[in-house]
């Protein structure tokens, strides 16, 4: 019997040391006046890429200048973007802001589940020409080629 208090005991002080530690991803600290600024700056970008697609490499730009949000595959030991499929193409969802992705995760049993990554670790996630769509609960959706946000990444 003490063996098992034991073993519990330990098992529980893991995982209270685990579940106290949270995943930090972004390749900066967390300023909310410059976040605020430049996820206003990616939804005007958006309005203005929508009606002309030639000034898609501006958000490209904007996107890649910060941390987004992704949803990591929950099946993969190290962080690997979670594709989705859709009838005629699987994409990767990536997301300007937290605000955003708990919109438009509502309800999917997505929620909660996204993770704040640098755009450098973001784009090294990226192992081909994969589809990438910004904020897909928006329409129309802004679609990029993963070699375009790579392309974007500010060093």
């Amino acid at each position: 019997m003490p063996m098992r208090c034991l073993l519990a005991l330990i098992f529980t002080a893991g995982l209270l040391a685990a579940c106290s530690q949270p995943a930090r991803l972004a390749d900066r600290t967390e300023n909310p006046s410059a976040d605020a600024q430049r996820h206003d700056g990616i939804l005007r970008l958006v309005d203005v890429v929508r009606k002309d697609p030639s000034k898609k490499p501006l958000l490209a730009r904007l996107l890649m200048s910060g941390n987004v949000f992704v949803v990591p595959n929950p099946h993969s030991q190290s962080l690997a973007l979670l594709f989705f499929d859709q009838p005629e193409r699987s994409f990767i969802p990536v997301f300007s802001d937290r605000k955003t992705f708990d919109e438009e995760a509502f309800g999917t049993g997505f929620e909660g589940k996204a993770i704040a990554i640098g755009a450098t670790r973001f784009a090294s996630s990226l192992h081909g020409d994969e589809i990438v769509i910004l904020n897909a609960g928006h329409r129309p959706a802004i679609e990029f080629r993963a070699s375009e946000l790579k392309a974007a990444v500010i060093p």
